[in-house]
């Protein structure tokens, strides 16, 4: 074996349907530059809405694979948003404030507010 792991189900057809249009890749995305520094930034979400309307009716999926809410502080000057609210930011810089299971309970979700900024930026 290769050491290649087996992609949990659910995680094709999420990757199928957010493959280009209202889902760009952070390289495709014009208000991010066209530019990743893949070594340093990591990408994320700008806020709690962003990121509950980019997995819509993937949380469930994302849950069982494993995947974790992860907010962090992170300064302006270390942030970058899409149009989308995609973000890349500098892991480098970034604090975690917490994590949490997918899909988030409605009591967790009442934390956050409309535009409630997960990387640090408004």
């Amino acid at each position: 074996m290769s050491g290649a792991r087996e992609v949990p189900d659910g995680l094709l057809d999420m990757w199928s349907a957010h493959n280009g249009g209202s889902h760009p890749s952070p390289k495709s995305d014009r208000a991010l530059d066209f530019r990743i520094t893949s070594d340093v930034e990591v990408c994320g979400f700008s806020s709690l809405d962003a990121l509950l309307e980019w997995f819509r009716t993937w949380l469930d999926v994302l849950d069982e694979a494993g995947f974790r809410l992860w907010v962090y502080e992170v300064p302006d000057e270390d942030a970058r948003v899409g149009g989308l609210g995609q973000t890349c930011f500098r892991a480098d810089s970034a604090e975690v404030v917490s994590v949490d299971r997918l899909p988030l309970k409605p009591e967790q979700l009442a934390l956050f507010g409309p535009g409630d900024v997960l990387s640090g930026r408004e």
